[in-house]
């Protein structure tokens, strides 16, 4: 099964249906390193399995980090994944494709709209 953070209630939702004796959640991570969009989401589905489940099992090292990045930015998610490395890279790209597909007047607008990276 595949998860992501737009899904992920309909993924815990699932397990909690099906009761599988084991769930490992898997980070998939980019280009062989951390992600950070990935760990959002498994801490996520952690988060709503522990709360539904009403119990503190949380797994490994990894899965007490991950639950524990989600709660706390869950109220503020936009604004943490804007920072995200993968989510900087598929921003270039859609800039650069809208930059050649798109009017000037909304390729300049969208351009000069990016986020700012500063923290």
């Amino acid at each position: 099964m595949t998860a992501s953070l737009t899904n992920r209630a309909a993924v815990v939702r699932y397990l909690l249906e099906e009761q599988p004796h084991t769930v490992w959640i898997v980070a998939a991570g980019w280009r062989g390193g951390f992600s950070l969009e990935d760990t959002i989401c498994a801490g996520a589905i952690g988060h709503l399995l522990s709360v539904e489940r009403d119990s503190d099992c949380s797994g490994d090292d990894e899965s007490i980090a991950a639950v524990a990045l989600f709660e706390q930015w869950q109220e503020r998610l936009p604004q943490l994944l804007r920072y995200a490395h993968h989510g900087a890279a598929w921003r270039r790209w859609a800039v650069a494709r809208i930059w050649t597909t798109a009017p000037r007047s909304i390729a300049w607008m969208l351009y000069r709209s990016k986020p700012s990276r500063e923290c």
